[in-house]
């Protein structure tokens, strides 16, 4: 039998935790008070005092969150892991008032377009195909580890497709399917691969988009996440998985699962996000987000394709001193 310790707030703070398990030892996990992470991504004063490094040695500590937005979990997961936390608790039992109105911890559970942002489908691409069905039973074989999983979705992605360009994702009516069963694809189109066969096995997984830079060159690029307990989101980038492959570089196959180089600028960290502000005519690219959009103020016009150009260039870069 595990003993977990339930939070009240105001009093079961750090210091009342480590008092408790320095002379009532035995409970298994010490769950925290509420973190309602918001746009600002950043912790308020008590919010900080609460998470103390000290809370992560000697005991268990988890803390948990109260949100409705993907984007500020994934943030403040990365700020708890570096702060040493091993797990997290996404909220979903509370039933206060305050907190259901604003479609947060139980109040989330009428919205299950919300959750399944997480772990479901995503149309018009991400979906549970009878081709996706069966190729991701097909690599799940009898492995039930989810890293281990994701890592055969990676493998198989590595030596079944190869890196071409294709047509604009507007043209095409299922990325994934397009991929597995033309055996080439791009970067985006490889990474919604990745992320939707992680989905089917219930591995949550999510996209990114921007940049990806050197000192003589920056281009657009897309990549993928996906979340596994207890080490939180980890990176893949199954298009540099392939290239490697191309060039025999295995080392730098394995770096690109769980791993990804510092040269990333991002611009995007959703897949069909949208603009902000919201964009009134149709857009250029409906699903990705890198080069950014633009239309009239009036309302009519419209700036699509053949209207526009954009550039970026690497202006300068140099070694710093480590």
């Amino acid at each position: 039998m595990e003993i977990y310790f339930a939070p009240m707030e105001g009093l079961t703070d750090s210091v009342y935790r480590r008092a408790h398990h320095k002379y009532f030892p035995g409970v298994d996990k010490y769950y925290m008070p509420f973190i309602s992470p918001t746009i600002h991504r950043s912790l308020t004063e008590r919010e900080a005092r609460e998470l103390p490094y000290a809370d992560t040695e000697g005991f268990t500590a988890v803390p948990q969150l109260l949100t409705n937005r993907s984007e500020h979990f994934v943030w403040a997961a990365r700020e708890l892991q570096a702060r040493g936390y091993q797990e997290v608790n996404f909220n979903l039992g509370c039933p206060s008032g305050t907190v259901t109105a604003k479609r947060k911890g139980s109040g989330l559970l009428a919205c299950p377009e919300e959750l399944e942002r997480w772990t479901g489908e995503q149309y018009p691409h991400i979906r549970f195909t009878p081709l996706i069905d069966g190729l991701a039973e097909e690599i799940r074989g009898s492995e039930t580890d989810p890293l281990r999983l994701a890592r055969r979705v990676y493998d198989w992605i590595c030596a079944h497709v190869q890196y071409s360009y294709v047509r604009d994702y507007l043209l095409i009516d299922n990325i994934p399917e397009f991929v597995l069963t033309n055996g080439y694809g791009d970067c985006g189109t490889m990474a919604l691969a990745f992320i939707t066969l992680c989905r089917r096995l219930g591995i949550p997984a999510k996209w990114q988009s921007g940049s990806s830079c050197s000192p003589d060159r920056i281009g657009s690029h897309d990549w993928s996440m996906f979340y596994v307990a207890p080490y939180g989101w980890l990176y893949c980038d199954p298009s540099y998985g392939v290239g490697s492959v191309r060039s025999g570089n295995e080392e730098r196959r394995l770096h690109y699962f769980g791993n990804l180089d510092p040269f990333r600028l991002v611009a995007s960290d959703e897949f069909q996000q949208e603009t902000e502000p919201a964009k009134a005519l149709y857009r250029m690219d409906p699903y990705d987000n890198q080069n950014g959009e633009g239309e009239y103020a009036d309302g009519v016009h419209n700036i699509f394709f053949g209207d526009c150009t954009h550039e970026r260039h690497v202006l300068s870069a140099e070694e710093l001193p480590f």
